[in-house]
């Protein structure tokens, strides 16, 4: 699949597959796309761990926003897709609000991972919007 680079909101650099479009809120700062299902953040509910205590995350598969709990302690959070995708998907994170942290991200067939090389700081928040191959 060919992807061209789009600039969002405040510098926002996000892959989109050709054919399809982004888009983020201005009003809560959401991630979506317009090619599939998936990718328009309507798969299913995944759940979010080893992100600090009591984490959380509003949003489908293919896109969503993930809060880290407390405790300062987490340098990564796992997101567990809730299905199997293969091969597979293609993802990209961002620190949400103003949190300047550098994160690093890669994908199973099940998960997404992102670690950054501190902890990150209670309650930031991670955008991610992902795509099938």
């Amino acid at each position: 699949m060919k992807y061209w680079l789009r600039l969002g909101l405040v510098g926002l650099l996000v892959l989109v597959p050709l054919g399809a479009s982004a888009q983020m809120s201005k009003t809560d700062g959401t991630l979506a796309t317009s090619n599939t299902d998936y990718e328009r953040g309507r798969g299913g509910t995944p759940g979010v761990s080893a992100c600090g205590t009591t984490p959380s995350v509003t949003g489908k598969d293919g896109a969503g926003l993930i809060t880290v709990g407390t405790g300062g302690v987490a340098a990564s959070c796992t997101l567990t897709f809730s299905a199997t995708y293969t091969p597979a998907p293609f993802c990209v994170t961002v620190p949400g609000g103003v949190s300047a942290i550098n994160l690093n991200s890669s994908t199973t067939t099940t998960t997404l991972i992102t670690t950054t090389p501190g902890a990150f700081p209670a309650s930031a928040t991670i955008y991610y919007l992902c795509a099938l191959p």
